[in-house]
């Protein structure tokens, strides 16, 4: 019988491709899996941590980072103890999104979960975009509770991540064991375990079977919205850029950096894509030019075919009325000489 104290509900959230599932498998697993593929809806494992003598159990939710799966992954907030919202230190846009992840955990979270901000993938020092002290102050001014940088690869960090999740929450248990509304181990027996799966392998399976029909929806409105979001963004951040210009106070040149650098990036991005678009329109057209130079060119062959069965055909008559037109010739000779 397992005699662990508490069990806590750790969920974890991000865009995808920012290392959840790989921070949760060198936890829990001590491995580090290379290609690992996205996540398919929620999976989740189990690890048992010793806090101050007492056995601490986290159940860590591992959630996928793409929008089709949103539906899913929000009905996990909601009995979470701690959610713990990562993003790429080496991907900048992975960043930039944590505002639209915040909105989501306010939404569906419990009020008085735990919320840490973690960055992953330090051992790529060398492309890191988004710099420590932009997560720290990030982190501060929008109430995380705890800030760590993390490398599934390296191990940095990984261990003290969830062993400070484990003893904040036991921390906080201890205090006021109603805090999370009676959700000890106790409480979270087998048969709730098996509930919670069964459930999410439903969802995940409903989830499957709808998003062939959300996915040709998408494409088909693809090129106009991309259109239309791409200008959005373009004006957002050239007013952006445009209002960075001026000497502001207390503004973070990083950020300010990071608006300009956007902008410009933005830009090289929209004109190469309409270059693309003007080149593929040429080739297109010097392709249907091509196949009507083809047709014309065959049709041309097949009248030079025919011109030349023709003046055989003609030479072949003009050598048949030959000897005829001889034998006229020397008839008249011959009756002239009489």
């Amino acid at each position: 019988m397992d005699d662990h104290k508490y069990l806590f509900k750790v969920v974890l959230v991000g865009n995808a491709g920012v290392g959840k599932t790989c921070l949760v498998r060198k936890f829990t697993q001590g491995v580090f899996p290379p290609g690992q593929s996205a996540t398919i809806g929620v999976d989740f494992m189990i690890k048992t941590l010793n806090v101050n003598g007492d056995k601490i159990k986290l159940q860590i939710w591992d959630t996928a980072g793409q929008e089709r799966f949103r539906s899913i992954t929000q009905s996990y907030y909601r009995s979470a103890h701690a959610i713990v919202l990562a993003y790429d230190v080496s991907c900048q846009p992975t960043f930039d999104c944590i505002n639209e992840w915040i909105n989501e955990i306010e939404q569906y979270a419990n009020k008085k979960a735990l919320r840490i901000l973690v960055g992953t993938k330090v051992d790529k020092e060398e492309e890191r975009e988004v710099p420590t002290h932009i997560g720290e102050s990030f982190a501060a001014a929008n109430n995380f509770d705890y800030f760590v940088e993390t490398s599934a690869a390296s191990s940095e960090n990984v261990e003290i991540l969830f062993q400070e999740v484990a003893t904040r929450l036991a921390t906080e248990m201890r205090k006021d064991e109603t805090r999370y509304g009676g959700n000890k181990s106790r409480n979270l027996n087998n048969e709730n375990g098996i509930n919670l799966v069964g459930r999410a392998q439903q969802q995940i399976r409903n989830a499957q079977s709808n998003c062939c029909d959300r996915s040709l929806r998408r494409k088909r409105n693809a090129t106009e919205v991309a259109e239309s979001n791409v200008q959005n963004q373009m004006n957002e951040q050239q007013n952006e850029f445009n209002f960075s210009d001026q000497e502001q106070p207390g503004v973070d040149n990083y950020a300010l950096k990071r608006l300009k650098n956007n902008a410009a990036v933005n830009k090289t991005r929209q004109k190469k894509r309409l270059e693309q678009e003007n080149t593929s329109k040429r080739v297109k057209e010097l392709r249907e030019e091509n196949a009507q130079l083809e047709r014309s060119l065959d049709s041309m062959r097949r009248e030079l075919a025919l011109l030349k069965e023709m003046v055989v055909v003609c030479a072949a008559k003009g050598d048949a009325h030959q000897p005829v037109q001889k034998d006229l010739a020397n008839n008249k000779r011959t009756k002239g000489g009489r």
